[in-house]
């Protein structure tokens, strides 16, 4: 990426700088479908559609960034894993002929060929080929945490080395979409229901070798944690290499030892917006707007960046994104 470009003023909180705007990063996949007037899961299993869908959508918008992403349990059962929950049962189920067994669930080389990765890989092409100068190219990494602690809540002699492959698989995911050029990867936990302190802090430890791959390639990563558990501190973030985490923008209100930690670690912080921001509800978009002022307000070293909890919503109204959008360039203008 050249340097002072409009992409390099993006990247800027990222690259653990406060930058002279806040980037507005939202999920987009369902909102693409319905624009596009095709059905979602129809959408994801083409890349010419997946990706015309976001492009239309991102140019509507004047988005920041767009995704593609993956889901790791899909991967494990490419590689012949059972990764379903058993009906009553709280961990993933994973045979004894791969990543539980201590055995790699591929073979060095062959995982960015398997399950859902070479469409995902294909779209994340065609977004850098289309938008890739001027807009954030991320990919999202969902699942990894969780998979490597029910892996390891499982016992036996393996335990250690399932986490182990867990974590080598992500670093190959990651590797194969940074040789992309991707911007941004984002290691998503859509639950933290499973973790406590000790397992957090190891599992978040565990995806050291990935994130170091993401700036080996000049890319950054982040996390992003549907809540703040007890474990997350900007220490372990910091000593595994992730540029920042994103949380709840309410967490990021009410939590203000984690900010604080962030800030002087000089780590970057993400704001999840709701989706009932972006439904039409003029003081739903009020409110999220003055969280995300009285955040960079009170926290005016801390690089800061916006997204959401998911997916802007199905029945997403386009003016309500434009609006907060609007209003956070606005207040990011004002805080300096």
């Amino acid at each position: 990426m050249s340097p002072h470009t409009p992409k390099d003023e993006l990247m800027r909180p990222f690259r653990r700088e406060r930058g002279a705007f806040v980037p507005f990063i939202p999920y987009i996949w369902r909102a693409a479908a319905r624009l596009g007037d095709v059905d979602v899961e129809e959408m994801g299993k083409s890349a010419t559609l997946s990706s015309k869908c976001l492009v239309d959508l991102q140019r509507l918008l004047g988005l920041q960034a767009v995704f593609a992403g993956i889901d790791l349990d899909s991967i494990l059962e490419a590689c012949g894993s059972e990764t379903g929950s058993q009906a009553g049962a709280t961990a993933t189920q994973v045979s004894a002929s791969s990543t539980h067994s201590g055995n790699p669930p591929c073979e060095p080389g062959d995982i960015t060929a398997q399950g859902s990765i070479p469409l995902a890989m294909e779209i994340a092409r065609r977004l850098i080929s289309l938008l890739g100068h001027d807009v954030i190219v991320a990919v999202v990494v969902s699942g990894p945490l969780t998979l490597g602690n029910r892996l390891r809540g499982r016992g036996g002699a393996h335990e250690e080395q399932a986490l182990t492959n867990v974590a080598k698989l992500v670093a190959e995911i990651v590797k194969g979409f940074c040789e992309l050029r991707v911007d941004l990867v984002v290691i998503t936990e859509p639950d933290m229901g499973e973790f406590n302190a000790e397992t957090c802090a190891s599992t978040i430890s565990s995806l050291k070798s990935a994130v170091k791959i993401c700036h080996y390639y000049d890319a950054r990563c982040t996390i992003s944690l549907p809540c703040v558990e007890p474990g997350i501190s900007a220490e372990i973030l910091r000593k595994t290499g992730f540029d920042g985490i994103s949380l709840p923008i309410q967490a990021a209100i009410e939590e203000t030892g984690l900010m604080s930690e962030l800030q002087a670690a000089g780590l970057a912080a993400g704001l999840s917006i709701p989706g009932t921001c972006f439904t039409g509800d003029e003081e739903a978009t009020k409110l999220c707007v003055a969280q995300a002022g009285a955040v960079l307000n009170k926290y005016i070293d801390l690089p800061v960046y916006c997204t959401t909890v998911e997916d802007l919503p199905y029945d997403v109204s386009i003016n309500s994104v434009k609006e907060f959008a609007m209003a956070l360039m606005d207040i990011s203008a004002k805080a300096g």
